[in-house]
Protein backbone atom coordinates (compact mmCIF):
# COMPACT_ATOMS: atom_id res chain seq x y z
CA UNK A 1 0.00 0.00 0.00
CA UNK A 2 1.20 3.15 -0.81
CA UNK A 3 1.90 5.71 1.78
CA UNK A 4 0.59 9.23 0.31
CA UNK A 5 0.90 12.07 2.33
CA UNK A 6 4.00 11.01 3.99
CA UNK A 7 6.47 11.09 1.02
CA UNK A 8 8.00 8.24 -0.76
CA UNK A 9 6.99 5.31 1.11
CA UNK A 10 4.91 2.52 1.72
CA UNK A 11 3.06 1.19 4.61
CA UNK A 12 2.94 -2.33 5.24
CA UNK A 13 -0.13 -3.98 7.53
CA UNK A 14 1.43 -6.05 10.55
CA UNK A 15 -2.16 -7.47 11.96
CA UNK A 16 -4.24 -10.19 11.51
CA UNK A 17 -7.90 -9.52 11.00
CA UNK A 18 -10.45 -10.02 13.49
CA UNK A 19 -12.80 -12.99 12.74
CA UNK A 20 -14.78 -15.64 14.27
CA UNK A 21 -12.55 -18.58 15.15
CA UNK A 22 -9.04 -17.07 15.76
CA UNK A 23 -6.35 -18.63 16.94
CA UNK A 24 -6.87 -18.00 20.61
CA UNK A 25 -7.97 -20.84 23.39
CA UNK A 26 -8.86 -18.43 26.04
CA UNK A 27 -12.20 -16.78 25.09
CA UNK A 28 -13.85 -16.57 21.84
CA UNK A 29 -14.44 -13.47 18.93
CA UNK A 30 -18.44 -12.31 18.50
CA UNK A 31 -19.33 -10.81 15.39
CA UNK A 32 -22.93 -9.99 16.37
CA UNK A 33 -25.82 -8.13 13.88
CA UNK A 34 -27.33 -5.81 15.07
CA UNK A 35 -28.95 -3.87 12.35
CA UNK A 36 -29.01 -5.09 8.75
CA UNK A 37 -29.94 -3.65 5.15
CA UNK A 38 -30.31 -7.34 4.31
CA UNK A 39 -33.12 -8.11 6.58
CA UNK A 40 -34.88 -4.43 5.98
CA UNK A 41 -33.36 -2.28 8.13
CA UNK A 42 -31.83 0.64 7.32
CA UNK A 43 -28.20 0.90 7.91
CA UNK A 44 -25.84 -1.95 8.66
CA UNK A 45 -24.57 -1.82 12.76
CA UNK A 46 -22.80 -4.64 14.48
CA UNK A 47 -21.78 -5.04 18.03
CA UNK A 48 -18.27 -7.34 19.00
CA UNK A 49 -17.24 -9.05 21.81
CA UNK A 50 -13.46 -9.52 22.12
CA UNK A 51 -10.88 -10.81 24.83
CA UNK A 52 -9.13 -7.94 25.07
CA UNK A 53 -5.54 -9.85 24.43
CA UNK A 54 -7.68 -10.99 20.99
CA UNK A 55 -6.08 -11.02 17.28
CA UNK A 56 -3.01 -8.55 16.95
CA UNK A 57 -2.82 -6.76 20.68
CA UNK A 58 -1.22 -4.62 23.01
CA UNK A 59 -0.33 -5.99 26.48
CA UNK A 60 -0.41 -3.19 28.67
CA UNK A 61 1.71 -3.09 32.10
CA UNK A 62 -0.66 -3.41 34.22
CA UNK A 63 -1.58 -6.92 32.22
CA UNK A 64 0.72 -8.68 35.02
CA UNK A 65 1.79 -5.70 36.62
CA UNK A 66 -0.03 -4.39 39.56
CA UNK A 67 -0.03 -0.29 39.94
CA UNK A 68 1.26 0.06 35.90
CA UNK A 69 -0.14 2.04 33.23
CA UNK A 70 -3.75 0.52 32.36
CA UNK A 71 -3.89 0.88 28.41
CA UNK A 72 -5.36 3.86 28.36
CA UNK A 73 -2.50 5.55 29.83
CA UNK A 74 0.39 4.26 28.02
CA UNK A 75 1.77 6.98 26.21
CA UNK A 76 1.18 6.67 22.73
CA UNK A 77 4.41 7.77 22.14
CA UNK A 78 5.91 4.11 23.42
CA UNK A 79 3.64 2.30 20.77
CA UNK A 80 5.15 4.20 17.88
CA UNK A 81 8.91 4.68 16.54
CA UNK A 82 11.40 3.39 14.28
CA UNK A 83 11.68 -0.76 15.04
CA UNK A 84 14.52 -3.49 14.67
CA UNK A 85 13.21 -6.40 13.06
CA UNK A 86 15.27 -9.11 14.21
CA UNK A 87 15.12 -11.85 12.06
CA UNK A 88 14.77 -15.38 14.58
CA UNK A 89 13.28 -17.71 11.53
CA UNK A 90 15.21 -20.57 12.48
CA UNK A 91 14.39 -21.15 16.00
CA UNK A 92 12.84 -24.23 16.67
CA UNK A 93 9.49 -25.12 19.23
CA UNK A 94 9.29 -23.68 22.65
CA UNK A 95 13.49 -22.49 21.71
CA UNK A 96 14.24 -19.57 23.31
CA UNK A 97 15.83 -16.17 22.23
CA UNK A 98 18.55 -15.21 23.97
CA UNK A 99 21.15 -12.09 24.71
CA UNK A 100 23.65 -13.52 22.20
CA UNK A 101 21.42 -13.77 19.61
CA UNK A 102 20.21 -10.32 19.57
CA UNK A 103 24.28 -9.09 20.18
CA UNK A 104 24.52 -10.99 17.24
CA UNK A 105 22.02 -9.26 15.13
CA UNK A 106 23.82 -5.80 16.52
CA UNK A 107 26.96 -7.23 15.10
CA UNK A 108 25.11 -7.23 11.54
CA UNK A 109 22.94 -5.01 11.55
CA UNK A 110 23.67 -1.85 13.54
CA UNK A 111 23.16 -1.08 17.54
CA UNK A 112 19.74 -1.23 19.26
CA UNK A 113 19.22 2.37 20.49
CA UNK A 114 17.29 3.94 23.40
CA UNK A 115 13.57 4.56 21.99
CA UNK A 116 13.69 1.41 18.89
CA UNK A 117 11.10 -0.97 19.31
CA UNK A 118 12.10 -4.39 18.90
CA UNK A 119 9.91 -6.74 16.65
CA UNK A 120 10.82 -10.46 16.75
CA UNK A 121 10.21 -11.97 13.73
CA UNK A 122 10.12 -15.99 13.93
CA UNK A 123 7.60 -16.29 11.22
CA UNK A 124 4.93 -17.77 13.11
CA UNK A 125 2.34 -16.45 11.57
CA UNK A 126 2.62 -18.93 8.30
CA UNK A 127 0.31 -21.33 10.60
CA UNK A 128 -2.32 -18.80 11.16
CA UNK A 129 -4.89 -19.36 8.79
CA UNK A 130 -3.96 -23.30 9.15
CA UNK A 131 -5.19 -22.92 12.74
CA UNK A 132 -8.68 -20.93 11.95
CA UNK A 133 -10.83 -22.57 13.20
CA UNK A 134 -9.34 -22.78 16.95
CA UNK A 135 -11.42 -24.29 19.46
CA UNK A 136 -10.26 -25.28 23.31
CA UNK A 137 -11.01 -28.97 22.26
CA UNK A 138 -8.75 -28.03 18.91
CA UNK A 139 -5.73 -26.63 19.59
CA UNK A 140 -3.69 -26.03 16.23
CA UNK A 141 -0.28 -25.98 15.32
CA UNK A 142 -0.56 -21.62 15.86
CA UNK A 143 -1.01 -22.09 19.59
CA UNK A 144 1.39 -24.28 20.79
CA UNK A 145 5.37 -25.12 20.99
CA UNK A 146 6.16 -21.34 19.80
CA UNK A 147 9.37 -19.94 20.39
CA UNK A 148 9.96 -16.94 22.92
CA UNK A 149 12.48 -14.31 24.71
CA UNK A 150 14.48 -15.62 27.68
CA UNK A 151 14.48 -14.08 30.50
CA UNK A 152 17.85 -12.80 29.90
CA UNK A 153 17.12 -11.39 26.48
CA UNK A 154 14.33 -9.11 27.72
CA UNK A 155 16.99 -7.73 30.38
CA UNK A 156 19.47 -7.30 27.73
CA UNK A 157 16.50 -4.88 25.65
CA UNK A 158 15.18 -3.06 28.91
CA UNK A 159 19.21 -2.36 29.22
CA UNK A 160 18.57 -0.27 25.88
CA UNK A 161 15.87 1.60 26.81
CA UNK A 162 14.34 -0.04 24.22
CA UNK A 163 10.30 1.13 24.02
CA UNK A 164 8.04 -1.30 23.40
CA UNK A 165 8.83 -5.48 21.97
CA UNK A 166 6.86 -7.42 19.69
CA UNK A 167 6.49 -10.46 18.11
CA UNK A 168 4.39 -12.64 15.63
CA UNK A 169 3.17 -15.19 17.93
CA UNK A 170 0.55 -15.96 20.43
CA UNK A 171 3.06 -14.51 23.68
CA UNK A 172 6.20 -13.29 23.81
CA UNK A 173 7.33 -15.73 26.12
CA UNK A 174 7.55 -18.83 24.52
CA UNK A 175 5.20 -21.74 24.83
CA UNK A 176 6.44 -23.96 27.39
CA UNK A 177 7.04 -20.93 29.93
CA UNK A 178 3.38 -19.57 29.51
CA UNK A 179 1.44 -22.50 29.50
CA UNK A 180 3.69 -25.30 31.08
CA UNK A 181 5.91 -23.66 33.52
CA UNK A 182 3.59 -20.48 33.79
CA UNK A 183 6.51 -18.42 34.27
CA UNK A 184 6.35 -15.72 31.64
CA UNK A 185 9.27 -13.89 32.45
CA UNK A 186 9.79 -11.87 29.82
CA UNK A 187 6.58 -10.08 30.50
CA UNK A 188 7.50 -9.93 34.16
CA UNK A 189 11.20 -7.67 33.18
CA UNK A 190 9.05 -5.62 30.54
CA UNK A 191 5.94 -4.86 32.00
CA UNK A 192 6.46 -3.58 35.56
CA UNK A 193 8.80 -0.86 33.41
CA UNK A 194 6.05 0.44 31.68
CA UNK A 195 7.62 -1.34 28.07
CA UNK A 196 3.99 -2.46 26.32
CA UNK A 197 4.36 -5.86 24.61
CA UNK A 198 2.52 -6.43 20.63
CA UNK A 199 1.63 -10.33 20.22
CA UNK A 200 0.30 -12.16 17.56
CA UNK A 201 1.73 -9.24 14.47
CA UNK A 202 2.05 -11.06 11.10
CA UNK A 203 3.94 -9.86 8.09
CA UNK A 204 7.39 -9.02 9.78
CA UNK A 205 9.25 -10.58 6.56
CA UNK A 206 8.50 -7.44 4.66
CA UNK A 207 10.64 -5.14 6.63
CA UNK A 208 13.82 -4.25 6.60
CA UNK A 209 15.99 -4.68 10.25
CA UNK A 210 16.63 -1.53 10.53
CA UNK A 211 15.06 1.93 8.62
CA UNK A 212 10.50 1.08 9.36
CA UNK A 213 8.79 3.21 11.46
CA UNK A 214 6.18 1.16 13.45
CA UNK A 215 3.00 2.04 14.97
CA UNK A 216 0.13 -0.25 16.99
CA UNK A 217 -2.01 2.44 18.85
CA UNK A 218 -4.20 0.96 21.47
CA UNK A 219 -8.12 1.66 21.80
CA UNK A 220 -8.56 3.73 24.74
CA UNK A 221 -10.21 1.10 27.03
CA UNK A 222 -10.61 2.56 30.23
CA UNK A 223 -8.65 0.05 32.89
CA UNK A 224 -7.81 -2.22 30.25
CA UNK A 225 -4.62 -4.98 30.93
CA UNK A 226 -4.98 -4.72 26.82
CA UNK A 227 -6.39 -3.60 23.08
CA UNK A 228 -6.75 -5.16 20.03
CA UNK A 229 -4.65 -3.07 17.63
CA UNK A 230 -4.22 -2.64 14.17
CA UNK A 231 -0.55 -2.27 13.92
CA UNK A 232 1.94 -0.77 10.68
CA UNK A 233 5.15 0.12 9.64
CA UNK A 234 5.66 2.79 7.31
CA UNK A 235 8.86 2.38 5.00
CA UNK A 236 10.64 5.01 3.06
CA UNK A 237 12.10 4.19 -0.21
CA UNK A 238 15.19 5.79 -1.11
Amino acid sequence: MLCEGFGDCEIVDLSHILEEGLPDVQLPFAHIVFKSARKGDDWNTNMVLFFEHHGTHIDAPSHLAVGKQWVHEIPLTNCMGPCCVIDLRSKKDNELTTKEDLVQWERRNGTISKGDIILLNYGWDRFWQESIPCTIDRRPPYVVNFPGLAEEGAEFLLEKGVKAVGCDTPGLDSYELTWVTKKEASHIVLLPKNIPIVENLTNLDRLPPKGAFFMALPLGIKDGSGSPTRAIAIIRRR
